[in-house]
């Protein structure tokens, strides 16, 4: 089934940035470097649902994706939250382990393969190095959006790709700045039924029954109110869809507006 009332109100969406665009947003965001991070492997424009469940972010992710160039995909079972995990424990161990301090491995990130096999050496009879990396920031980045992009946006630049989750997440804004790392142009829809519905919402547990009703709710009620925090900070970026309005035109033409607004 295709949702057409909220589609059609999508279909005038600019949908393709043009490649001088791109680059000089690569260019700006200093993607582009001696050290030989590919500009190539990042994906241009992205637009990601996180939301409640039930509240209809399938049918939201449906009307997207009757735009021509949309292709938002769905659930992967928290996969990226995953991915962000393993972010962090890269940071941590590119930073924090004793022998990463003491001979500061990062100083070499960019050095030749030389180098780093001869400091190896050296230092090895010396002590253990359990956590030995020399990997940059950069780099680490770099390998994230290089996956996202050959997942997810693998049919090329013109391509607005995405995905939708259903969950709700701690270390919120953390996860969120992680994912507008992911691409050059980055829109978030952060999607559940209206307050007044909660006891709708309220339903889920029933289905679930995952946590104590009282633990769920209070899980609830903080990812309403996170969602609203966010999308009131970042208003560039973020647009708040409620269930009860999503076939509602002025809010569908106000969606479409914030996604081809940078």
């Amino acid at each position: 089934m295709k949702y057409t009332a909220l589609a059609p109100l999508f279909w005038s969406v600019a949908l393709a940035t043009s490649a001088s665009t791109l680059n000089s947003q690569v260019e700006k965001q200093g993607l582009v470097s001696r050290r030989g991070i590919n500009p190539t492997l990042i994906s241009g424009k992205c637009v990601f649902i996180l939301a409640s469940g039930q509240s209809g972010s399938t049918a939201l992710m449906d009307a997207l994706n009757q735009i021509p160039h949309y292709l938002i995909r769905g659930e992967q079972w928290a996969a990226f939250w995953n991915i962000y995990e393993a972010f962090l424990n890269f940071e941590w161990t590119m930073t924090e382990p004793v022998c990463q301090r003491v001979f500061n491995w990062t100083t070499y990130n960019f050095a030749e393969l030389g180098l780093v096999k001869e400091l190896y050496d050296m230092e090895a009879p010396r002590q253990k190095l359990p956590w030995f990396n020399e990997f940059p920031q950069e780099r680490l980045l770099a390998a994230i959006r290089s996956y996202y992009n050959v997942l997810y946006g693998y049919y090329g630049r013109n391509l607005v790709s995405g995905f939708k989750d259903s969950r709700c997440v701690s270390s919120f804004n953390g996860f969120m700045a992680f994912l507008r790392t992911l691409c050059l142009d980055v829109k978030v829809l952060l999607n559940t039924r209206l307050p007044s519905s909660f006891g709708t919402s309220m339903k889920i547990h029933g289905m679930e029954q995952s946590l104590p009703e009282d633990d769920f709710r209070k899980d609830l009620m903080e990812t309403y109110a996170l969602f609203d925090s966010y999308v009131t900070r970042n208003t560039d970026h973020a647009f708040r869809v409620f269930y009860e309005d999503m076939h509602d035109p002025a809010v569908s033409k106000s969606l479409a507006s914030v996604i081809e607004d940078q």
